[in-house]
């Protein structure tokens, strides 16, 4: 063990800890157990994350995290906030060359991330793993930051949210409907980080489940994906659907109700993975974008991708509806 990793190793030096990650929910969902490992490795220090505001509800009253900021709410430029946070580490999950770049420009003592972009040598601890190749879990990708330093492995412990009883309150205001029924969740949308499934089948697996099983199904999405979840509904009167009226506090309170979700890979199934709650997710195969490097982390989950085989590995539409509701019934029922 070299000099900086033995200094490292004995805890000297080391007193606050920057994360920055500043994509999109589900990536800091997957980030947020670097908190606990952290924590397990250097129980003196102060663990600060940078993120953007959109993530707070992910952030907020976590007693592990010591501070938390947000990048979209910086009234200096990056490089001066970092100068004043006075970090003695500072971790890159994602690079992006702006955020290095302020890194180095204040000289924080260590600069852990990839190695693997040209800016690279920004840095002064690099990893080496192509994560584009999929071959662990993105939160595993993580975490072998920090086991880069201290030579110790971890679990991906996923960190719950905390549900308040003011957001539970509003929720229940919001929503007309009995809170004793069993929930599943549909959210049909997401990003554009990986395919989705087709809208045609997520409206027909919305019926079935509600013709077939006790089931109150309940549509969700943001105001932009209020006319696909309109399409999903179908003017079926039992289908619940909040698409574009609750924030991300009620949709995590909602989450934690149900008895678990059907998407695609996106934010709030990661989520509903450090909830445990049941979630079946549709995949692509390709291995940046599959369910290997960006599955759930909790084991109550059933996923679905293509044919192995299938020419159209990443083609979503090739999961039948019939596997869906299989998938349903063996996970729900």
């Amino acid at each position: 063990m070299n000099k900086l990793n033995k200094k490292i190793k004995n805890n000297l030096s080391i007193k606050r800890i920057g994360i920055i990650r500043t994509d999109r929910l589900g990536d800091m969902v997957l980030t947020l157990p670097m908190v606990k490992a952290l924590k397990q490795s250097f129980p003196d220090s102060k663990i600060i994350i940078i993120a953007n505001s959109y993530v707070k509800p992910l952030l907020y009253n976590q007693p592990s995290i010591d501070e938390f900021y947000f990048v979209d709410k910086l009234n200096i430029k990056l490089k001066e906030f970092l100068l004043n946070l006075n970090l003695d580490a500072i971790f890159f999950p994602r690079l992006k060359f702006d955020e290095v770049w302020a890194a180095y420009q204040v000289k924080l003592p260590l600069r852990i991330g990839s190695g693997y972009r040209w800016y690279s040598f920004l840095l002064n601890k690099k990893v080496y793993e192509h994560r584009k190749i999929g071959k662990k879990n993105e939160c595993e990708y993580n975490l072998n930051l920090i086991s880069f330093l201290t030579n110790e492995s971890y679990n991906c412990e996923l960190i719950k949210p905390i549900i308040t009883a003011k957001t539970l309150e509003n929720l229940k205001n919001k929503i007309p409907f009995d809170f004793n029924k069993k929930v599943v969740i549909i959210h049909p949308g997401g990003g554009d980080s990986a395919p989705k499934w087709s809208n045609q089948k997520y409206r027909q697996l919305a019926f079935k489940i509600t013709c077939e099983t006790e089931y109150q199904v309940i549509i969700t999405g943001v105001e932009s994906e209020k006319e696909l979840c309109d399409y999903v509904v179908n003017n079926e009167r039992s289908i619940l659907n909040l698409s574009g009226k609750i924030n991300l506090e009620e949709m995590i309170t909602l989450i934690n109700l149900s008895e678990g979700i059907i998407t695609n890979s996106t934010g709030v199934l990661h989520i509903a993975a450090s909830l445990d709650k049941k979630i079946i997710g549709f995949y692509p195969n390709s291995p940046n974008i599959g369910p290997r490097r960006w599955g759930p982390m909790n084991q109550k989950n059933i996923i679905l991708t293509p044919a192995n085989n299938s020419k159209e590995k990443d083609n979503l539409d090739l999961i039948s509806l019939d596997n869906a509701f299989q998938a349903f019934k063996q996970l729900f029922l």
